[in-house]
């Protein structure tokens, strides 16, 4: 349903589908940048949206695909070529669906990953807006319930109002009470007052990685073990449409 496939000898990565598994291909895709270079590693990150695959490799978005076919029909994963596997992390799907959330009241505290936790592969999808007014939001991946408990693994904190920069993405953790340091670098700063975001968090088994509106933003290095984190926590200014647990 969705094939793609880089050719080194056009520096092209191809994409197109093949409807019915007998050869008969449409228009090929492969506009956009080549990311792979022989003898090196690669991370690439398939998210399916109602509409189409959002790629990013390396963590950089790359292009989307719109869906050609019904996405209900897409069954397997197949990889062929000259190409060894690492790892495949799969996350979504009817039967590892957690708790949606809708239009909840903010501050938000929620056991959302279940009664053991975090694990890697889970997925958290929020879809919120940004009032006019706002200050700074925050995003946490929590231990335990409550605004700003004593420990968060994971501290995602937007500010409008930050008194070094003005505007900063800022990502730090909490243990028994004491903050971290911070980390401030960022590639831009995504977020725009009266603008809505999606926003997608991949646990993983020692990182956080955050995707934008569909496009790689930050990884987070876990300074603390991944089973520490059991609740998602929400606060500031910011109107939460929904949360997604996969």
């Amino acid at each position: 349903m969705f094939v793609i496939n880089p050719r080194f000898h056009l520096g092209q990565i191809v994409r197109n589908t093949d409807h019915h598994g007998n050869g008969q291909w449409g228009p090929e895709e492969k506009h956009g940048p080549f990311m792979f270079q022989h003898g090196q590693p690669f991370e690439l990150i398939i998210s399916v949206d109602h509409d189409k695959y959002h790629v990013s490799i390396n963590g950089n978005h790359v292009f989307d695909y719109n869906h050609r076919a019904p996405i209900m029909d897409v069954a397997m994963l197949s990889i062929q070529g000259d190409v060894s596997v690492n790892r495949i992390v799969y996350s979504g799907g009817a039967g590892s669906r957690g708790p949606e959330i809708h239009s909840p009241a903010v501050p938000f505290s929620g056991s959302v990953f279940g009664a053991h936790g975090a694990s890697p592969g889970r997925l958290v999808a929020i879809s919120a807006e940004v009032p006019h007014h706002c200050g700074r939001f925050e995003i946490d991946l929590q231990g335990g319930p409550g605004v700003q408990p004593n420990h968060i693994p994971f501290c995602f904190n937007v500010r409008f109002d930050d008194p070094h920069s003005g505007q900063a993405v800022v990502r730090v953790n909490r243990t028994h009470g004491a903050w971290g340091a911070e980390e401030r670098s960022v590639p831009h700063f995504p977020f725009h007052k009266g603008g809505r975001f999606d926003m997608l968090m991949l646990i993983e088994q020692h990182e956080v990685k955050v995707a934008i509106n569909g496009v790689h933003y930050i990884a987070y290095g876990l300074k603390s073990p991944l089973h520490e984190i059991n609740h998602l926590g929400i606060s500031g200014d910011i109107n939460v449409h929904s949360i997604r647990v996969f």
